[in-house]
């Protein structure tokens, strides 16, 4: 959720493509899911891309809905795709 990321509102959703979530000051990220990580947890996914937040943070604004997929709410144990 580094490299090339797009800001995106956690707050407002939008119907862009990409896993986009909001930190705890306003902060906004955008990011693409490589081919090499299709497959792996949405909170593992951020949790990589955001090592210093717990992943209990993370499935927390996951299921609150800050953090959302595709611009849609996921749950943190759903499986990402390439491209997402």
């Amino acid at each position: 959720m580094v490299a090339g990321a797009a800001p995106a509102s956690c707050r407002k959703r939008r119907r862009d493509r990409g896993v986009t979530g909001g930190g705890p000051v306003g902060q906004r990220f955008t990011h693409l899911v490589e081919e090499s990580e299709a497959g792996i947890r949405l909170d593992r996914f951020c949790a990589g891309r955001h090592p210093d937040w717990s992943r209990t943070r993370l499935a927390r604004l996951i299921r609150d809905g800050r953090i959302t997929v595709g611009g849609r709410p996921a749950r943190p144990s759903r499986r990402l795709e390439a491209g997402e």
